[in-house]
């Protein structure tokens, strides 16, 4: 394959690939298969082949009968629904709990302990349990657990993209051909991670609407974030460090989370302007920092990528001011223009804003070979 050919193969892959991925997504929706390898669900090679000891629950005696033999938690689908399940967040409490017991912190103890009797053993009146440390080795086991270590999509994603990276074999200067394939690509992975954050804000909206149309609290609803909060805590017995006020003084977090659903559910358009990309960058990795300190949940491979496609897009311009940014504004842009038009040509305004500087020059001299 030559390189205008692959050229022209990677300006038609970004759009495809997005397309693809929606349809999967859609027919994920519809079979509620809740695993379609690899494109939800899924976590390749995490970790090599090494010794690993997983923490479990080990039942002796449910309601005063003891068992003929010691079973795991996992093991006893017919007698607790969580286990059929498979609920991963029971195994977190187990963790948790093992942790807890390391550093000798009996309120914690006590706290999980109970968790795990009231939510996860509901269905037992009474039970005699311990906690069994499994060590075996095995490859990837950190996503056999129940859960899905969802860090790693982004990071098959990309690969699958940067296939498509032309191959440079000459030291002498690149072919506009070639520069444009790279940038192709890089547009493609630009695409398919804005694509994800899309995705997550188009749930949240969906799954925010029926309740408001129902009158019920919801995502849109002003406790909404510290009801999520809340739930999560009493699943996970975690104590996340700014969620109690924010549950608290969930007036003030209230605007941010709708102004959050906004920025995922356009984050796709984000692609196609350029000045935003630095923008979506920093809100986006302050999303994630606010996703630990309210929840303990953490995707620094996230944070990663972000800032190196694009608080350090090769697309930013070197130069923009902040009518032009909020005129990019996806839904709101259109406003912008209509009631903060760009100046006309000959008022002073506008000729203050053209002044040409020795690096703006440089800017508009920068062609390719």
């Amino acid at each position: 394959m030559d390189s205008f050919t692959k050229y022209r193969v990677s300006r038609l892959f970004a759009p495809l690939l997005v397309c693809v991925y929606i349809m999967m997504v859609a027919v994920e929706y519809k079979s509620k298969s809740g695993e379609i390898f690899p494109f939800s669900n899924w976590s390749l090679f995490s970790s090599i082949s090494s010794l690993e000891t997983v923490p479990a629950l080990r039942l002796h005696s449910i309601n005063g009968r003891t068992l003929p033999s010691p079973r795991l938690y996992f093991d006893m689908g017919e007698t607790f629904v969580l286990a059929r399940q498979r609920d991963v967040n029971c195994w977190k409490t187990v963790l948790a709990l093992v942790f807890a017991l390391r550093a000798d912190d009996k309120e914690k103890v006590g706290r999980m302990r109970r968790l795990i009797e009231q939510r996860y053993m509901a269905e037992a009146d009474s039970a005699e349990y311990d906690i069994a440390i499994l060590c075996l080795f095995a490859v990837a086991i950190s996503n056999s657990r129940g859960g899905i270590d969802h860090a790693f999509h982004i990071w098959l994603w990309i690969g699958i993209c940067l296939v498509f990276l032309p191959s440079v074999r000459s030291a002498g200067a690149l072919s506009r051909t070639v520069k444009m394939t790279y940038l192709s690509v890089i547009v493609a992975v630009q695409a398919l991670i804005l694509l994800f954050y899309t995705l997550a804000g188009f749930w949240k909206v969906k799954g925010g609407l029926s309740p408001l149309l129902h009158g019920i609290e919801g995502n849109f609803s002003p406790r909404g974030l510290a009801l999520q909060l809340a739930d999560r805590i009493l699943e996970t017995g975690t104590k996340p460090l700014l969620a109690d006020f924010v549950i608290t003084n969930y007036w003030l977090i209230w605007p941010m989370f709708l102004a959050l659903l906004y920025v995922q559910l356009v984050a796709v358009l984000v692609v196609l302007r350029p000045r935003l990309h630095i923008v979506w960058a920093h809100i986006l990795i302050l999303f994630h920092i606010g996703t630990w300190v309210l929840m303990e949940i953490d995707f620094p491979q996230h944070v990663l990528f972000l800032g190196l496609l694009f608080a350090m897009s090769p697309f930013r311009p070197r130069q923009w001011n902040f009518r032009e940014v909020l005129s990019d504004l996806p839904g709101f842009g259109l406003l912008v223009r209509l009631f903060w038009p760009t100046p006309e040509i000959g008022s002073t305004s506008a000729q203050k804003n053209v002044e040409v500087t020795p690096e703006a020059k440089s800017v508009v001299n920068v062609t390719f070979e």
